[in-house]
């Protein structure tokens, strides 16, 4: 997820880049894929090994998966163009996908 690499890297240095880089120019047949970890589970936190365990997202997964929604809303030549959304059944996956759609949503009419 992106708040964990930049929580990890130096905060605000590496979102300034993140937020300030600009995509190539997109034609209508190259269409962007944009894959995200799901934020931080329960199970991550304790740092065990999860593989199909159904966990939770923590309250720290929960704040990833809004400012990875938030960060993502900054690249408009991608987020404009999103037309789907594939996830897992797990939890922790589906919960993460609508936070940042719901992040997404507030900023712009996707929903």
């Amino acid at each position: 997820m992106i708040s964990r690499v930049a929580r990890t890297a130096g905060d605000a240095s590496l979102r300034k880049r993140l937020c300030t880089t600009k995509a190539s120019s997109l034609s209508s047949s190259h269409l962007p894929l944009i894959f995200l970890r799901h934020g931080q589970s329960t199970w991550n936190k304790a740092n065990i090994f999860i593989g199909m365990t159904d966990t939770p997202l923590t309250v720290e997964g929960e704040n990833e998966a809004r400012l990875a929604g938030q960060l993502l809303e900054m690249h408009p030549e991608y987020s404009k163009k999103l037309d789907e959304v594939h996830t897992s059944l797990l939890r922790r996956s589906t919960h993460t996908a609508w936070l940042v759609m719901k992040e997404l949503c507030s900023f712009q009419s996707l929903c």
